[in-house]
Order: structure tokens, then sequence, then C-alpha cells
């Protein structure tokens, strides 16, 4: 209060009656990242000598009266610049000053709009833009306070008014219809044809970029609404350097995968691996850590894992059982406990997997029905390992956060959205290539043939970036309404190889990509 006031409806910093020994800052409560921020802002005092700015995606420096980040400039030869507040100590970029100099009104007010999305920072003074900034150090924070500034120096004020702030979502997405008719629930991206381009490969089709020319692969039977096909997993299985299928289904109980015909081309040949039981999906994983890929089917009543190994041309399959305490609607695997080695998730806990003899059963939590899978992350980065999952038959998104109490390893439950029902599959990736992974989730369509609660909702695929200051997560749209679904099994990956996620969404309701509009 030393600093900062209010008088005639704008925020006024400094003084006109004493030097300002020090920066000093007026601060947000919250962190923003894509945002537009409008204000008029006006100096007054020493305009040769005169200072201050708006903080953007920065930080307080603990026990200290600076800031560090990026800066909206305004004063001396600064107006419109972008600066490095107490960290690189430099400006980053700034416009040309006779282009400025014809549109700055000095000793008056001036217009200040700020648009931060992803790395890209934009300013502009009275509608002319005097920076187009992008992130090249993927180190540097893109989140953080806003905050006003009057720099050290001579008695000077700076006033702020008319102060608006708009959240913008990060990324949008375009689009395009695969295949309307298609009613497989499972999608895999893969290069099938090795033409250096990503196709589609779903159900008993694959579906050729650019242009989604579609190939038959098999005959999927078809049984109450849902296919012999929950399972779309791209992998070398028998090492022929042509991308095979990892398949699974319900009705039949059947783990299967399907071989490439190599060069030729043509329909893919179906070859079972084991009968273990009723599937939801299943799951590509390194369980025993040799560096190939094992199987995990979402095995209802009788969970096991499968290793392939290879012997010349032949594949062949290690079944392993595990303690029938995995038994659920839901899976996942990663490491829990941070000793390295793969463990599995269950809905009623977790089996720790050990160097040597049996598996080590915890039974920490109670999950529910939940997704397949149920992912295994590290989502506040404190260094260990969290849970998330959707309920894939009910309304709920949620994580379990791990933390220590009275010295033993617990576990603090956070709803992330129970707005809609039916997230039976999730996945993470960078959608917005912040370096952090977010959470990937939609509704699947008719889960159990529109008798789940919200079977008949709308249709919705949503991302969710995690806030560590709030240990929110901020929930963004992928698309809503219309036939566009999550199915049981999918993947994102740079399909159009722009340097941006893309997101594949198959379903009953049709099979589509959706563009990342990122870049």
């Amino acid at each position: 209060m030393d600093w900062f006031r209010i008088e005639d409806g704008a925020i006024v910093a400094g003084s006109m009656d004493r030097p300002i020994p020090r920066n000093e800052f007026l601060c947000t409560t919250s962190q923003y990242r894509d945002f537009e921020l409008r204000l008029k802002v006006k100096l007054k005092g020493d305009l040769q000598r005169a200072n201050a700015g708006i903080q953007i995606r920065s930080r307080r420096i603990p026990n200290h009266h600076e800031m560090i980040g990026y800066q909206a400039d305004m004063g001396q030869h600064y107006w419109g610049a972008l600066y490095d507040e107490s960290r690189r100590r430099k400006v980053l970029a700034q416009p040309d000053p006779e282009q400025l100099a014809r549109v700055l009104k000095p000793n008056d007010w001036n217009d200040y709009r700020i648009r931060c999305q992803a790395g890209r920072i934009q300013l502009w003074i009275n509608d002319f833009q005097t920076v187009d900034y992008t992130e090249a150090d993927e180190q540097i924070e893109q989140t953080g306070l806003i905050a006003l500034q009057i720099h050290s120096g001579p008695p000077s004020e700076a006033w702020y008014k008319d102060i608006t702030l708009r959240p913008l979502s990060p990324i949008r997405f375009r689009t395009h219809i695969i295949n309307e008719d298609s009613r497989f629930e499972a999608a895999g991206i893969v290069d099938v044809n090795r033409d250096g381009k990503l196709d589609i490969f779903c159900g008993g089709f694959w579906y050729e970029a650019p242009d989604w020319k579609r190939h038959f692969v098999r005959e999927v039977p078809e049984q109450g609404g849902y296919h012999y096909d929950f399972a779309n997993l791209p992998y070398d299985v028998d090492g022929d350097g042509w991308t095979d299928i990892i398949n699974a289904a319900w009705h039949n109980q059947t783990l299967f995968w399907l071989k490439h015909p190599g060069p030729s081309g043509g329909p893919f040949q179906t070859i079972d691996i084991d009968t273990p039981g009723n599937m939801e999906t299943a799951l590509l994983i390194d369980i025993n850590g040799d560096g190939r890929m094992d199987i995990l089917p979402a095995v209802n009543n009788a969970p096991c894992w499968y290793e392939a190994t290879l012997s010349g041309k032949e594949t062949h399959w290690t079944k392993h059982e595990v303690p029938p305490q995995l038994k659920g609607h839901g899976m996942g695997a990663g490491d829990i406990d941070g000793d390295g080695l793969c463990d599995i998730v269950a809905p009623r806990g977790w089996l720790q997997q050990q160097p040597s003899g049996p598996w080590t059963w915890h039974a920490e939590f109670s999950l529910g029905a939940t997704s397949v899978p149920i992912l295994v992350f590290d989502v506040d980065s404190d260094g260990d390992t969290d849970i998330l999952w959707g309920m894939g038959h009910d309304y709920g998104l949620y994580w379990l956060e791990q933390i220590e109490k009275q010295g033993e390893r617990a576990w603090q439950r956070h709803t992330i959205d129970d707005a809609w029902s039916q997230p039976h599959f999730c996945l993470l990736a960078d959608l917005d290539n912040d370096g952090r992974q977010d959470l990937i989730t939609g509704k699947r369509y008719h889960a159990h043939n529109g008798n789940d609660p919200g079977g008949e909702d709308l249709l919705c695929i949503y991302w969710y970036r995690f806030d560590p200051a709030s240990k929110g997560w901020d929930k963004h749209l992928v698309h809503e309404g219309g036939t566009v679904g999550f199915g049981i099994n999918t993947a994102a990956r740079d399909v159009d190889q722009d340097g941006d996620i893309d997101i594949v969404a198959p379903g009953k309701s049709g099979l589509y990509l959706l563009e990342n509009l990122l870049y």
C-alpha cells in the first residue's frame, strides 16, 4: 500500500513526491497461461527516465521484492518491448522505434493488449503490433502470475485502468470424417505401407494417409452391437519389419494378433494367442523390463500378462498368471513405488513386482469400475507416482495423489471432472507442446448400449492440463456434440507431422481424426 493506490478508477503505482527505491509489483493471486489481457496505461513523470510494465507468466522470487518472468514494458525507449525480468535480463523483442512513435501517446492513456497462447506472446499498443515472439527454450515457464510494476527510479507514476482478462483455449481442433459409418471402437496410428506417412488402423480396415483411402483388413464378427475388436495396438510381433496389430475381444474371449501381409498388401492374417477370458481391451507395456513390449489384457476375471519371444521366424507366447485380487473392471501399469520395476494397478489396489519371487498385493484404495487403462503418472511432478482414471460406466474423472502419512504411503483422492459420463478410455499426450503430459479422454458412445448413467447425453471429448499451484485441472474442449465420441482404445500422435499431437476418435458413432491446429 506504500506504492499502490486506487485513484479516479485506476490503479496508480509509484509516487510523484519521492523517488522509487526499488521495483515494486502488484500481483494476481492466481496463475494464468493462455489469455488476452487488455488495459489502458499512462506514465507520468520524467518520461526520459520513468519506467514500468506488466509482468506475465511470472512468479515472485522467494524472500525478495523482485519478480521473474516476461514483462510487457513501458517507458523510455522500451515501450512495447518484451523484457525478461530477473531471468535472462534482456529485451527479447521490441518494435521499430519510428513506427511506434507514430502511434504512442506520451503523457496520455495508451491501449495495451497482451496475448499469450502456448509458446507465443504478442503485444500491441494502440492496435499497433509491437512484438510477436515465440519462446524457443522449452525450459522456460509458460504459466504464472500477472503483475503491475513501477520501476525503481525518479518520482513517477504508472496508471492502469479498464483491465480485462479473457482466458484463451490454447488450441483448437479441426474434425476430419474418416468413416462416419464405422462402428469399430478401437483404432491405432501406424505407417501401414511404410511410405513415411501415418495411417489409421480401425477394426476391419486401414485408412491410407493423406486422403484416407480405405483398405480391407479382415471380416470382424459383430454381436449385440459390439465387434470382436477391442484393441488395435501396433507392434511388429514377428520382427519382419512390418507392423502388425495386437487385438482382443470380449465375446469370444480371445487375445490375438493380425499379421501384416508385407509388401504385397492385402488382408491381414488372424493368429490366436490365447483365450484368457472376457477382455475390455489390452495394453502394450514392457512389464518385465527386457526392452520388448508385453501384452497386459484387461481380463475381468482371470488377470494375466503375456510375454513374447522370437525364435527364428516363430513368435512364442508365455502366459504369466497374477493374483486374483486384480479382478475387476479396469487395469493399468507403471512403477508405483519408484523401484524401477513395473507394477500393475487394478480397481482395488496394486500389485508390486519384486526383483524375484511372488508379486506383493497392496489393497490401498478402491476406485470402482474404472477406465482402461488406469493411468500411472507423476501428475504433480513431486517425484512419486500418482494414479488417474475415469468411471467407465458412470460419471466422474479422478486422480489419486500419492502422499506420505505417518511414514507410510497414502493416497489423497481429487476430482478432475464429474460433469459427464463414460470416460472409458484415457491417454496422456502433450497437446500444447509445453513439455508436460495432458490428460485426454471422452465419452464412449453407448458403452452399455445406452443403459449407463448419462448414456444418451451429449457426446464429448476434452483435454485437461494440470495446474501445480491449485492441484486442479484446466478443462479444454476438443469436440462436443454430434457423432464424435471416444471409443474403447485409441491413440494420439502427430498424424499430419506438423509438430503437434492429433487425436483419432473411433466409436460406434463413426471414425474421426481431430487435427490439432496449434501449428
